[in-house]
């Protein structure tokens, strides 16, 4: 049985050794192909650096964009605190005017009350000119109480806003 093994292992070894084996690059083709290599090496680094390149003006835009944007968010913010500052000062003003017309419909209702005792104690001609100057009165006491409301209600929008 050894000797069908061995036999056996001999043909097969025969077989196996009837393709010719490879052979072994020469000098040229070695070279040939190491050049190769390298010139692909060597495109496909300045591909990378094309590429990089590139990376780099999107970045150096990205930058640009992000500092104008920045600019024209604080010129925003800038402009938004100069219009709260004057809304602020325009309450101010608006409720010193609003001071000044009360003080003006006081005195207006003191002048109204002692119309009202003229209209009362006269008789005639002098009835009808009292009445004339309590309208007049009461009109001017109307036109600068719709003159408060007007700056109450500004006030109150001013204050809504952000």
């Amino acid at each position: 049985m050894r000797i069908a093994v061995l036999v056996l292992v001999a043909t097969l070894g025969a077989c196996n050794s009837d393709k010719p084996a490879a052979a072994p690059p020469t000098k040229e083709q070695a070279v040939e192909t190491a050049r190769k290599a390298a010139d692909e090496a060597k495109q496909a680094m300045h591909e990378a650096e094309a590429q990089a390149a590139d990376a780099y003006k999107r970045l150096e835009a990205a930058k640009a964009e992000q500092a104008k944007a920045t600019e024209e968010r604080d010129a925003a913010k800038a402009k938004l605190d100069d219009v709260r500052k004057q809304a602020a000062e325009t309450v101010t003003i608006a409720k010193q005017k609003i001071g000044e017309l009360e003080a003006a419909t006081t005195k207006l209702d003191t002048r109204i009350g002692a119309a009202k005792q003229a209209v009362a104690a006269a008789t005639g001609d002098a009835r009808a000119k009292a009445e004339a100057a309590l309208a007049e009165l009461e009109t001017k006491r109307g036109l600068i109480q719709a003159e408060i409301k007007k700056l109450d209600e500004m006030i109150a929008e001013i204050q809504r806003l952000p």
